[in-house]
């Protein structure tokens, strides 16, 4: 893999916690994005993390103040938030806590009270990051993850839109806490993935590993906690205002992480959103033609959206016409 444009030099002044001009932030961002992704370029992070000189995990908090203000008395008012959020992106990307760690202390340099920051992907989008506590946390497509910027000093808390993957690091003195629409997931040490698109009417958990509790609000009742145990998904309904807590019964949750779709006798509609927001596409559909058919299949790491179109032409009968990343499907008539 070619590395251009001074990129190593670029990364090692991140690890010494050193701050980035508008250019070299521009440059390490186009490469990131022509690199996405790449298994070969997570194997050349990975490895020039551990071989680099340059990095620094006792940089004091002090240091890193100072550096910062040295580094930004020349920025006007209206762009440090601006470039908080590029050095946050990148971070997250590059999936170095020091990095994350470096753009919430820049953040505080600005702010004496916490402030909420924000990891988002787009459609088509993935990624992965740890926390400063240790924890990790995968973000699927479409999907925002907000957290405050002393999170391990006061709290662990965030907030979720979409949905992602934790695997917790224990932490008895501040319990880890997600907030995802109408639950609130709490946990020690443990996994779990949460589902909990704004379009859709039910959220949904799914634990690994370790035990949570989960906290929501019904008819009858302002606030209800339940405990669940491995192996078991809750899905509450957000219109009913209702909690079902099964044995899950498929094996795939969370596997979106390696790059599976999956589908679990899921309605046609659901499906075709869940289509928009993997492969960044639209769908026009009329739902009548599509009430009562359902898909269940699983994609692996990779495969198109035309295979997945060829799929259900084969299950149900459809007819397709494209215009660019825009798709109409219609169902065929018997």
């Amino acid at each position: 893999m070619e590395i251009k444009d001074n990129i190593e030099e670029i990364i090692g002044k991140l690890y010494s916690n050193k701050l980035l001009g508008p250019d070299e932030l521009s440059k390490i961002e186009w490469w990131l994005e022509q690199n996405y992704f790449s298994r070969e370029t997570e194997a050349w992070l990975k490895t020039n993390w551990e071989g680099s000189k340059n990095v620094s995990t006792g940089v004091s908090f002090n240091d890193i103040r100072r550096r910062i203000r040295e580094n930004n008395e020349k920025l006007q008012q209206q762009n440090r938030h601006w470039w908080v959020y590029r050095v946050q992106r990148v971070a997250a990307v590059l999936l170095l806590p020091l990095l994350l760690a470096t753009g919430w202390l820049a953040y505080q340099h600005f702010s004496d009270s916490p402030q909420w920051l924000s990891l988002t992907t787009k459609q088509g989008e993935r990624t992965h990051l740890v926390l400063p506590d240790g924890s990790e946390v995968w973000i699927n497509v479409d999907s925002r993850l907000e957290y405050e910027t002393n999170f391990n000093k006061k709290n662990r808390s965030l907030r979720l839109s979409g949905e992602a993957y934790f695997k917790v690091a224990k932490g008895k003195e501040l319990p880890f806490t997600v907030n995802a629409k109408s639950i609130e997931v709490t946990a020690v040490g443990t996994e779990f993935n949460i589902s909990a698109y704004p379009e859709e009417a039910n959220v949904t958990t799914f634990l690994k590993e370790g035990i949570v509790k989960l906290a929501y609000s019904d008819e009858n009742n302002p606030k209800k906690t339940i405990e669940m145990i491995p192996g078991e998904q809750a899905v509450f309904n957000q219109k009913k205002n209702s909690l079902q807590v099964l044995q899950a019964s498929s094996p795939h949750s969370g596997n979106w992480r390696n790059g599976e779709l999956y589908f679990g006798n899921e309605s046609m509609d659901a499906v075709f959103r869940k289509m928009e927001r993997w492969y960044g596409i639209t769908i026009h559909f009329n739902p009548k033609d599509f009430e009562g058919e359902t898909l269940t299949v699983n994609l692996k790491n990779g495969e198109q959206v035309e295979q997945l179109l060829e799929i259900i032409n084969n299950a149900i009968g459809i007819t397709i016409s494209k215009n660019e990343n825009e798709y109409r499907i219609k169902k065929n008539k018997k």
